[in-house]
């Protein structure tokens, strides 16, 4: 088997950035520029063909004088919707700052839902969800059992899903008005009903067999949000509370994180097959990468790790300017973003491997492996 691939670190990251802004007027919340190809170390790559470019490069930054408790990326209008205390800021996919617009109604999270043209917003321990518009007006609001933790947008279905303590809660959008959501049906029965389901996540799969994932505390629910009805509970995982999860389809890989910063990596019989150490602190997010077959993980030890699930090795190591809250990808896999307490960081990616690349002999012959 070949040897693991060692991959280039970032260092001093922050000198690679410009200082400018765009204009006085938004120096507040002016992104920093994009890092020239003279000024960085990766020049040398962006000019010689010869070399295997791959990893995680910044890209630019989104500086915000508070804390952004969550981003998300509008793939329709092309904009970063950016979440504080008080207002919502739009940014375009180039860093152009472009308005910032007043919350009018509390809420601590949402999601974007494009294709009922609406967001679902909602606040921790509060028991009902808010139906905003694209605007953020406030169009409405549903009941829900009882305190909404976590909420997921099922776009295979187009529905909603919601955990709360000691329930896992599936909705409809209306035909007629999308603007109006209906409890389709709520799972109680296996649950601890003082368990809080705090994140969720759905199996990448297109059908009835499609399960839900849901962390509490040490545990993981699983769910079969067809057949409505819980499925099993896995059992301390870890001897921390459980921060994040995800589970891969192609390799039957339950993948879930710790307040102390481990990664453990579960095969299809939810036996332990490896153990990812690196983090020193609560490992905030998890997010599979599919073109190289690998996970970002983040912490608020300031660091943005990629894991390979082909070598079980750490990949590369990255150095944040902001402890890192949550992460995010977008649809075209080329670009990553992270928000936290100074704003949001968006970074290029480039694949592993590189489909054709130039020797510096001839080729006489070639074969097919199966090794990485």
């Amino acid at each position: 088997m070949a040897a693991p691939i060692q991959l280039p670190r970032l260092h001093d990251r922050d000198g690679l950035f410009d200082e400018g802004v765009r204009s006085s007027k938004r120096a507040k919340y002016a992104p920093e520029q994009r890092f020239s190809k003279q000024s960085t170390s990766f020049a040398a790559l962006e000019e010689d063909e010869d070399v295997l470019r791959h990893g995680i490069k910044p890209f630019l930054k989104l500086k915000h004088p508070h804390t952004v408790y969550h981003a998300d990326f509008n793939k329709y209008s092309e904009q970063y919707l950016l979440l504080d205390t008080t207002s919502i800021h739009f940014w375009t996919k180039t860093g152009q700052y472009i308005k910032s617009c007043k919350i009018n109604t509390f809420f601590t999270n949402f999601i974007s839902v494009p294709l009922n043209d609406c967001l679902i917003a909602w606040s921790l321990n509060a028991d009902c969800l808010k139906i905003l518009g694209p605007d953020f007006k406030f169009l409405g609001s549903v009941e829900c059992p009882s305190s909404v933790k976590s909420v997921i947008y099922n776009d295979s279905t187009d529905e909603l899903l919601t955990g709360g303590q000691g329930n896992f809660t599936v909705w409809s959008f209306r035909k007629l008005k999308a603007q109006k959501l209906v409890r389709k049906s709520v799972i109680i029965v296996g649950i601890d009903p003082t368990d809080e389901l705090q994140q969720l996540m759905v199996e990448d799969v297109i059908g009835p067999a499609q399960r839900c994932f849901a962390v509490s505390s040490k545990r993981v629910y699983i769910f079969d949000i067809y057949g409505g009805k819980m499925l099993m509970c896995l059992d301390n995982l870890h001897k921390h509370q459980i921060t994040s999860c995800i589970f891969v389809s192609n390799l039957t890989y339950l993948i879930s994180s710790s307040m102390s910063g481990s990664i453990k990596v579960w095969d299809e019989s939810w036996s332990l097959k490896h153990v990812f150490v690196g983090h020193c602190a609560k490992v905030t997010q998890l997010l599979y990468y599919v073109p190289d077959n690998c996970i970002i993980s983040a912490s608020v030890d300031k660091t943005i790790r990629l894991w390979s699930l082909v070598f079980l090795d750490l990949m590369q190591c990255i150095q944040t300017w902001s402890m890192t809250l949550g992460l995010g990808i977008l649809p075209d896999n080329s670009t990553l973003y992270s928000f936290g307490d100074k704003g949001v960081e968006v970074w290029e990616i480039t694949t592993l491997h590189k489909k054709l690349g130039s020797t510096s002999s001839e080729i006489k012959t070639m074969t097919c492996t199966t090794s990485p």
